[in-house]
C-alpha cells in the first residue's frame, strides 16, 4: 500500500527544507522583525518572497521525484500528502511591507495559505496524486484555492483537529 505522508516530515516540516546555513546565504527569505529592525532566523519565513517560493517548490519537487523513483523500483505508491507545515514559534510572522499588506488583507492564515496555494498550483499538473498539507491555527476556508490542498486546523485552545478537503473554496469534512 501507499505511504501516506511524504518526506521530509509529516508535521512542522517547513524547516526541513532548509540547511543550517540558509540564513547566512539568504537572509531575505527570513522574517523581518520590526522591533529588532532586522531579519531573524528564529521566526517564520518571508512568504511573499518569490525566490523562496521557487526554492521550496524545487525542494518539494525533488522529494516527489525521489519518491517516484522508489515507486518504480519497489512498486510502493508515492505518498498522497506532502507537508509544508510551519513551526510553532513565538517570534511571529514577517513584518516586511509586502507581508504586512497580505496579512492585513487576508489574515495570518490567508498569508500562509497564499504561499501554499502557489506551491499546490505549481505541482498539480505534473503530480495530480500529490496533495499539499499544512497546519493552521484558525479557520482557513475562505483562502484555499487549489484542488490539491489539504489543511489540518487546530482550534486553539481546544486543540481539536479537523481535516478539510478544499475544493473550489467549499470544505468537505472528512
Amino acid at each position: 500500500g501507499a505511504k501516506h505522508m511524504g518526506r521530509p516530515n509529516h508535521v512542522h516540516s517547513f524547516s526541513y527544507y532548509f540547511d543550517d546555513d540558509t540564513f547566512e546565504k539568504h537572509p531575505e527569505w527570513y522574517a523581518w522583525n520590526d522591533i529588532l529592525g532586522r531579519r531573524i532566523k528564529e521566526g517564520h519565513m518571508c512568504l511573499t518572497n518569490d525566490e523562496l517560493c521557487e526554492y521550496v517548490l524545487n525542494k518539494l519537487t525533488a522529494y516527489i521525484e525521489d519518491d517516484l523513483r522508489i515507486e518504480k523500483e519497489t512498486g510502493v505508491e508515492i505518498p498522497c500528502f506532502y507537508s509544508l507545515s510551519f513551526a510553532d514559534t513565538s517570534f511571529g510572522f514577517c513584518n516586511c511591507e509586502k507581508c504586512k499588506a497580505v496579512i492585513e488583507k487576508s489574515g495570518v492564515s490567508g498569508y500562509s495559505i497564499q504561499f501554499i496555494n502557489k506551491i499546490a498550483r505549481a505541482i498539480a499538473p505534473k503530480y495530480p496524486r500529490v496533495k499539499v498539507l499544512i497546519i493552521v491555527i484558525t479557520t482557513v476556508t475562505a483562502h484555499c484555492q487549489s484542488l490539491n490542498f489539504f489543511a489540518t486546523t487546530c482550534s486553539v485552545p481546544s486543540s481539536f483537529l479537523f481535516i478539510f478537503f478544499f475544493q473550489r473554496n467549499t470544505p468537505k469534512t472528512h
